[in-house]
């Protein structure tokens, strides 16, 4: 190769690549001096050569594209020394590669980080924002749950008919009394719900008596407590 001249000197090669890169592992790098290929590894390579100044090339063969990572630097070798240069791999395929005095750095690495961690970013938020949405609905809802009454049918009342007595009714005792009903009315809101308090007494004074009731039924069947309501009401007014 060079003939004329006897190598004093060498160009010492460190191939790297990065860890993410992994996959680079598997390809040798081409080391190429003066045009003429060289045959090198990852890690250290040394390559006695004479003094003077030298080309260096160095790329990875791949896959697609068919190569990656070049790399070219001029070198000045002087009589006895080793000139140490290193080689880095490019983090993301399409960019070239790294050569010269150590150390250097693989370009892409930062954007190659970021494509790398910006899905799991989005993903880690994503799963975050969906528990914290639902420990909020779980525990600041404001609806309430309401379970549905159970529907319970009664019979229809029947006209009350007082016992025949041959006895005289006591002025002092309530008595049931054969006179026209009154409309009584509950509120309704999910089921019907009705309240009386009703004072009454002989006559003439004071109140004597007080009746109080309270009933609640599922709307269709509120009919049945409204009917016993009223005669509450009429055979005590």
């Amino acid at each position: 190769m060079y003939e004329q001249q006897q190598p004093t000197g060498a160009i010492a090669v460190t191939a790297r690549y990065w860890w993410m890169s992994f996959l680079l592992g598997l390809f040798k790098p081409l080391l190429a001096i003066n045009g003429h290929p060289v045959q090198a590894a990852w890690g250290r390579t040394v390559v006695p050569m004479p003094p003077g100044q030298h080309h260096v090339h160095m790329h990875i063969p791949y896959l697609l594209p068919s190569r990656i990572g070049n790399a070219d630097t001029v070198v000045t070798v002087h009589p006895g020394q080793v000139v140490e240069l290193e080689y880095r791999a490019p983090a993301i395929a399409w960019l070239d590669g790294a050569i010269g005095a150590p150390p250097q750095n693989h370009n892409g690495k930062t954007a190659a980080i970021v494509l790398v961690a910006l899905p799991l970013v989005v993903l880690i938020l994503c799963l975050c924002g969906g528990i914290a949405i639902s420990l909020f609905s779980d525990g600041n809802s404001d609806d309430e749950v309401t379970l549905p009454a159970p529907v319970r049918t009664f019979p229809a009342a029947e006209p009350f008919e007082p016992a025949p007595t041959s006895e005289a009714p006591d002025p002092d005792k309530p008595a049931l009394r054969d006179i026209p009903s009154r409309t009584l009315v509950g509120p309704a809101k999910g089921r019907y719900t009705l309240d009386l308090s009703h004072f009454f007494g002989t006559g003439g004074g004071e109140p004597k008596w007080q009746v109080g009731v309270g009933a609640f039924t599922p709307p269709a069947t509120k009919a049945n407590i409204q009917k016993i309501f009223n005669d509450v009401l009429t055979q005590t007014g």
